[in-house]
């Protein structure tokens, strides 16, 4: 309305997509809603605020929420971003799990495989699955991204693991490194056809499908500082 301010900093709201479901979004300065704390809030204000985090294996989609000190709940939507999630009936095993914060690695191998590699991996702890990147050639070589498999983010075509752009990969794994150790950071693993507070984010949404020539995830955070889809 012409004359009165934008809205800015938290805001008790209804779900933006629909439903009786109350959010507390950030508004940017400007008046517009931010969709990713990380970058709009402060990246490592984020990290550092307990937060659970919510994987969803039929939207193939994981969202970040940061903990509400008035409410007591976990009702501040940072960022919500695409993952695969395993092809298996059994594969992603869905429940209330935490992040193993000891099992950060740079980089990891499958066992017994020497085609396929990730960046910032993290185990959800008491399951056989690690959030990672998206698949590369060769260990510790951030430009050999395979785009045959970046193309499939969205989709179910892991074994147990949740694949995600490399930045997004690296959020999780920074909790993991900079959060206190006795700081648990829950981990719900849902299956449920229903949009978050953003809506559901699709590969089109972000950097769209790559070249078959392309070696780098376009949202690597070591490569491309600054990028469109960067945290910080």
């Amino acid at each position: 309305t012409k004359g009165v301010a934008p809205a800015n900093g938290f805001k008790m709201l209804k779900s933006y997509t629909g439903g009786s479901t109350k959010y507390k979004y950030y508004f940017k300065e400007d008046g517009s809603l931010s969709t990713n704390l990380f970058k709009d809030w402060g990246y490592n204000k984020c990290i550092k605020t307990k937060m659970t985090i919510e994987i969803n294996t039929q939207t193939h989609n994981v969202t970040f929420y940061l903990y509400d000190k008035k409410t007591k709940k976990y009702i501040i939507p940072a960022k919500t971003v695409l993952c695969s999630t395993s092809a298996k009936a059994n594969g992603t095993p869905r429940g209330h799990f935490f992040l193993m914060k000891t099992s950060a690695k740079r980089w990891v191998r499958v066992p017994n495989n020497n085609t396929r590699f990730y960046q910032w991996a993290t185990r959800i702890a008491g399951t056989p699955t690690l959030v990672h990147s998206s698949v590369y050639t060769k260990y510790g070589n951030n430009k050999a991204l395979s785009a045959s498999y970046y193309n499939k983010l969205g989709n179910s075509n892991t074994s147990y693991c949740v694949r995600m752009q490399a930045v997004n990969a690296k959020i999780v794994y920074d909790i993991a490194k900079k959060t206190p150790k006795k700081q648990r950071t829950w981990i719900n693993i849902v299956k449920k056809n229903k949009k978050g507070p953003f809506g559901i984010v699709k590969l089109k949404h972000t950097t769209g499908k790559l070249k078959n020539s392309r070696k780098t995830d376009p949202t690597d955070p070591v490569l491309f500082p600054g990028n469109p889809f960067s945290v910080k």
